[in-house]
C-alpha cells in the first residue's frame, strides 16, 4: 500500500488505514480521523439522501396496491356469486400485468434521468424527460387496450374457465382507461422526488387512494357490480 518497512507513513485511507496503522502499532495523526469520520458522514449523508427517496415512492405504491386489493373484498360482500369474484379477480389481476405494471416500468425511469438533471443543475430539461414518457404512455395504452381486447383468446389458451372470458374482458378494457392517469401521477410523482419533493406525492396517493376505495365501495352497494371496481379506478 505504499507504506515503509516501519509503517509510519502508510498511506491508506478511512477505515482500512485505522485499522492496518493500529495493527502494527503506529499511532494515527488527528488528520487521520479527520479522513474517516467525513468518509463515515459522506456515507451516512447518502444513504439518508436515497432513503429520503425511497421510502416516499414504497408509501406510494403500498398505498396503492393495499387498496386496491382491498376493494375485491366489496365484491364478496355485494356481487357474492363465485363466478363474479372470480372474474373480478382474474380481471384485476390481468389488467395489472399487462396494463399497469407496463406503463410504470416505462416511467421508472424517469427517476434516473431527471435525478441527473437535476444534480447538473439543468431542471429545466426534465420537462423534455417527461414528454419522451408521456409519448411512450402512448405507447403502453395502445398494448393495455389491445391485451384487454385479446384476452379471451389469451386466457382461453391458458385453459381459464369460459364463462369468465367475457367479463374479464370487458373489466380489463374498463380498467385500461385507467392506466395512463395511474402512469402520469407517478412520472410527475418521481420528478417532484427527484427534485427533493417527496411530500406531494404521498399526499396526492393517499387522497386517490381513499377516493378510489370509497366510491368502489358506493359503486358495488348500488348495485353496478363487480365492474364497479374497474370504474372507481
Amino acid at each position: 500500500f505504499g507504506s515503509s518497512d516501519d509503517g509510519s507513513d502508510c498511506d491508506l485511507s478511512g477505515l482500512f488505514r485505522r485499522r492496518w496503522c493500529t495493527t502494527v502499532g503506529v499511532s494515527l495523526a488527528p488528520g487521520d480521523f479527520v479522513v474517516m469520520t467525513g468518509a463515515a458522514a459522506g456515507v451516512l449523508e447518502e444513504f439518508r439522501r436515497v432513503l429520503g427517496i425511497v421510502i416516499p415512492l414504497l408509501l406510494q405504491l403500498g398505498c396503492d396496491r393495499f387498496f386496491k386489493s382491498a376493494t375485491l373484498a366489496f365484491v364478496g360482500q355485494y356481487d357474492p356469486s363465485p363466478e363474479m369474484v372470480a372474474s373480478a379477480a382474474l380481471g384485476s389481476m390481468y389488467g395489472s400485468i399487462t396494463g399497469l405494471s407496463v406503463g410504470m416500468g416505462i416511467t421508472m425511469a424517469v427517476g434516473s434521468y431527471c435525478s441527473r438533471n437535476f444534480g447538473r443543475g439543468a431542471t429545466l430539461e426534465n420537462g423534455v424527460v417527461v414528454r419522451h414518457c408521456l409519448s411512450a404512455h402512448f405507447l403502453c395504452f395502445l398494448f393495455a387496450l389491445s391485451a384487454a381486447e385479446a384476452s379471451p383468446v389469451l386466457l382461453r389458451a391458458c385453459w381459464q374457465p369460459e364463462e369468465l372470458l367475457q367479463p374479464v374482458r370487458r373489466f380489463a378494457l374498463i380498467s385500461a382507461c385507467a392506466w395512463p392517469g395511474n402512469w402520469i401521477f407517478l412520472c410527475l410523482s418521481m420528478v417532484l422526488s427527484s427534485q427533493n419533493c417527496q411530500v406531494m406525492g404521498v399526499v396526492g396517493q393517499v387522497l386517490s387512494s381513499t377516493i378510489n376505495f370509497v366510491l368502489s365501495w358506493w359503486l358495488l352497494s348500488h348495485g353496478t357490480g363487480f365492474l364497479g371496481i374497474a370504474v372507481a379506478n
